[in-house]
């Protein structure tokens, strides 16, 4: 690829047309960049500009159009798609400063925008990686072949997190067909692979060790907010962050889940409020998210925490083994554990106790029977009160 001028062909202000000429394989192609320079003001040796008073930002507009061009011409080649890298998309990738403006990507950011928290932060990287694997991608070019590809371009992740980003896209097109957007369906016969993951809940012997454990001060907080995770049926923590004291209604805590927008209603046992009268805030019902302007980052203090507790490690002379600033080290009952434990454990919890599937399902928010059913069902609220009561009363008894 190189940038060249045509001194034979001025425009009425003597100007040249600074050109780029780009071959790919046995094909050659010629590209007006739009931009105009003097005749005089080229060094054919360096392709840029010389002299003059815009000197610097032409180069500087140069050299940005040779890096993405570069970049797009790469990503074709890397991805089998070769094809691709005609005038119509070098002038794409030169006028418009990008490669992201097909349709597909288009739609695909406005499947975004309905997203929510969490979800639609994953749903941006998924996009993130499909540009990264193919720079202007396609509603009919994305077929099983493509989806090998994208899938292989992602061997470096686990298998289900590229499964995550596989289904965001799959629904992205599914979208795109009820939309009329497309009529092409590449995951007709290509089957996304996933694997079963174990199982992150605590067993019931750590989670009482950790209820009744003597911790040291610092740590006694973020023990707290796990258990009150618990004890509010496994309620997610950006959920949690976000309360306020008006969340409280009755001696019920009552919300929006900032993910599916469902409405929950959550009887306040005393063990619950005894952790959020400890804890309790002015603007948030609980301080300690008054304290970081992002919930993730104390998020990440409270599963720090967590993925340390333990008992305290001894020395073989029974000594307690110490950091240099004095405080105790412990053996973790759990080297993985995060807040997701306590939605998943009560689940568990309550399922060894004997709690109907239907009513753990709907104590953790999730959708009772079908969705047209679910409609004109109107689930007993009684009934999630009393397994959330008995998942409590069973991490509290001594058997």
């Amino acid at each position: 690829m190189r940038f060249y001028i045509d001194k034979n062909k001025t425009g009425k202000e003597g100007k040249c047309i600074v050109r780029l000429y780009c071959s790919v394989g046995s094909r050659y192609i010629r590209l007006n960049t739009g931009i105009t320079i003097e005749p005089d003001s080229w060094n054919v040796a360096t392709q840029r500009v010389s002299k003059g008073r815009y000197a610097r930002q032409i180069n500087f507009a140069l050299d940005s159009i040779s890096h993405r061009v570069n970049e797009f011409v790469l990503s074709c080649i890397e991805s089998g798609r070769v094809d691709r890298v005609n005038k119509a998309n070098l002038a794409r990738v030169i006028l418009q400063g990008s490669t992201s403006s097909t349709e597909f990507e288009v739609f695909f950011r406005s499947v975004i925008e309905t997203k929510r928290g969490r979800t639609k932060e994953l749903y941006q990287r998924t996009l993130k990686k499909v540009l990264a694997f193919d720079s202007i991608p396609e509603f009919s070019t994305i077929n099983r072949t493509w989806l090998d590809r994208f899938d292989l371009s992602m061997s470096k992740l686990a298998i289900n997190t590229r499964a995550i980003h596989l289904r965001n896209l799959r629904n992205v097109i599914n979208c795109a067909i009820d939309d009329g957007y497309t009529s092409n369906y590449p995951f007709r016969r290509w089957k996304i692979r996933t694997e079963e993951t174990p199982m992150r809940s605590l067993s019931i012997e750590k989670m009482r060790w950790l209820l009744h454990a003597d911790l040291q001060v610092h740590y006694v907080e973020y023990r707290d907010i796990f258990l009150l995770i618990l004890y509010l049926r496994g309620i997610n923590i950006v959920d949690l962050s976000r309360l306020t004291p008006d969340s409280i209604r009755d001696g019920r805590l009552e919300y929006r889940r900032s993910k599916t927008r469902a409405l929950y209603s959550i009887k306040l046992e005393p063990e619950a409020l005894e952790i959020i009268e400890r804890y309790r805030g002015t603007q948030k019902l609980l301080a300690p998210f008054e304290r970081y302007k992002d919930y993730k980052d104390y998020a990440k203090h409270v599963n720090d925490a967590l993925q340390r507790m333990g008992p305290v490690k001894r020395r073989p002379d029974g000594k307690p083994v110490k950091t240099r600033n004095g405080l105790y080290v412990m053996e973790p009952i759990q080297p993985d554990l995060t807040t997701y434990f306590a939605r998943y454990s009560w689940a568990t919890y309550a399922a060894h106790i004997g709690i109907q599937r239907d009513t753990i399902s709907e104590g953790l928010g999730h959708q009772y029977g079908s969705r047209v059913t679910g409609i004109y069902i109107q689930f007993d609220r009684q009934k999630v009160d009393d397994a959330n009561r008995a998942v409590i009363d069973y991490l509290h008894s001594t058997l």
